[in-house]
């Protein structure tokens, strides 16, 4: 014997399955503006805290919110305001995901709304927030929404619980067994996909804050550094020559880090490099008497062991210099450990799986040595 849904459900089990092909498949969100994750966490977290109702510093909308929560008392109603462009129905889902309890949810951002519930008819939670929206058309208008929500507490309130006979599909219903089985299933793989999606776009928003806060200053940081080396000429000084190829070199690598980076560990070493090169700029202007009109930031502090003099070393089958302060050919600064001396390297040797061996640790002294260095004038 075949068996065959009613076609009310086959049409329920058809729009829930769009519902979630629509979530899974959408990229970028359609507001410009409010991150629906930080204000789901801080909504959610006044809520454990057994706050009935959460209002966004950033609303811009006037709530009496001892009067709502009056209203409310115990009820498992919650309320939460947030700034406007945040998309609700987000805010919502995010709520009810980490917030699992039995419910009723309005979230309201600027002129947008949603309402859903699990512990009244979960058809009459949306239909009573609209209805007590009608009443208030020009309070809200005016940015007042105490008068509207306390009347759809109040409805909610005298609304009939879940699983009520009253309700849609409830227990006098017909038509469950299976279909209404499959109707939970993929109402709940809906949630879970909504949630998992929001969760990293959440994930996604929180990186790029990040992201933008470590990089901040970082691009004004490189253009001076671009217009200090075009700024300084080395006439026929080799060592300033030496040293703007170094400064040149590390400029754009700063750049290309920094246009590449994916965390801010990259961000933290555009910066580096961008300070390297200040420092090759500024031996090129000292080294020619030349008026150093920028300021050179600090590199992060020396930590254990520090060069002392010149030493060479051995990765693989190369060799790279190290000395205890900048000269023109060694652009590359290590603050010190992990086995590593501090100082600046003609090679990023820090870069390579094993260093062989020091070449010559007690140096005689070398085109370093022997270099004026203007930092120690």
């Amino acid at each position: 014997m075949t068996f065959e849904l009613p076609r009310f459900r086959r049409r329920a089990l058809a729009l829930l399955a769009a519902l979630a092909a629509c979530l899974l498949a959408l990229a970028t969100p359609a507001y410009a503006e409010g991150d629906p994750g930080t204000e789901a966490d801080a909504a959610g977290a006044d809520f454990q805290q057994g706050t009935h109702v959460y209002v966004s510093p950033n609303a811009a909308q006037d709530v009496d919110v001892d009067a709502l929560s009056s209203d409310i008392g115990d009820d498992p109603i919650y309320i939460a305001v947030v700034p406007p462009n945040t998309p609700p129905s987000d805010v919502a889902m995010q709520i009810s995901t980490t917030f699992q309890q039995k419910m009723t949810l309005v979230v309201v951002s600027g002129s947008e709304y949603v309402g859903q519930s699990n512990a009244i008819c979960s058809d009459r939670a949306q239909p009573l927030l609209d209805d007590a929206a009608g009443n208030y058309q020009d309070e809200r208008a005016s940015g007042d929404l105490t008068g509207w929500l306390r009347e759809y507490v109040a409805a909610v309130q005298d609304a009939p619980s879940s699983g009520d006979s009253a309700c849609e599909g409830g227990a006098s219903a017909s038509g469950g067994g299976i279909g209404s089985s499959l109707l939970w299933i993929l109402g709940a793989l809906v949630v879970g996909a909504g949630g998992g999606y929001l969760w990293m776009r959440s994930q996604r928003a929180k990186r790029d804050r990040e992201m933008e806060s470590a990089g901040a200053g970082i691009r004004e940081l490189t253009d001076d550094l671009g217009t200090a080396i075009e700024g300084t000429s080395a006439d026929s000084n080799e060592l300033a020559a030496a040293a703007l190829h170094d400064a040149r070199e590390r400029h754009a690598a700063s750049k290309d880090t920094l246009a590449q980076a994916e965390d801010t560990d990259d961000v933290a070493a555009a910066r580096q490099a961008t300070i390297e090169g200040l420092t090759a700029v500024r031996y090129a202007r000292q080294a020619q008497g030349q008026r150093v009109d920028f300021t050179v930031p600090e590199l992060p502090r020396p930590a254990g062991e520090q060069l002392e003099h010149e030493q060479e070393f051995a990765v693989g089958d190369q060799r790279a210099v190290g000395v205890p302060n900048y000269a023109p050919g060694a652009p590359y600064y290590h603050p010190g450990g992990d086995d590593i001396p501090g100082g600046w390297y003609s090679a990023p040797i820090w870069d390579s799986v094993l260093i062989d061996s020091i070449v010559d640790d007690e140096s005689d002294g070398g085109i370093w040595d022997e270099q004026d260095d203007p930092d120690r004038r």
